[in-house]
């Protein structure tokens, strides 16, 4: 794949996953806390892998989506304004990422 055609496609996910996310938004609101976030996020990879289980690619994809979608989402209506990546791993206390 060239990296014009990658591009491409990276473009065409992020648009189908951002009309997931503003679908999901309309419908539901926003996430009120992490909690609720991540109930929401189990729920769609607990569906995603039921689609992988069955091997169904198509379904599958869709639900990869959603999840994205629900990633987003998660950090669009719950990360603070000053939220900076914890690249060092001090929060976590898990150290520096490969």
């Amino acid at each position: 794949m060239t990296d014009e055609e990658k591009q491409t496609k990276l473009a065409r996910i992020n648009r189908l996953v951002d009309a997931e996310l503003r679908r999901a938004t309309e419908k539901f609101g926003a996430f009120h806390n992490t909690h609720e976030g991540y109930a929401v996020l189990l729920e769609e990879v607990d569906e995603l892998w039921d689609d992988i289980k069955a091997n169904n690619l198509y379904a599958s994809c869709d639900e990869a989506i959603q999840v994205a979608a629900m990633a987003m989402r998660y950090l669009f209506d719950l990360m603070p304004d000053d939220f900076q990546p914890d690249d060092a791993g001090i929060r976590s206390g898990k150290g520096p990422r490969d």
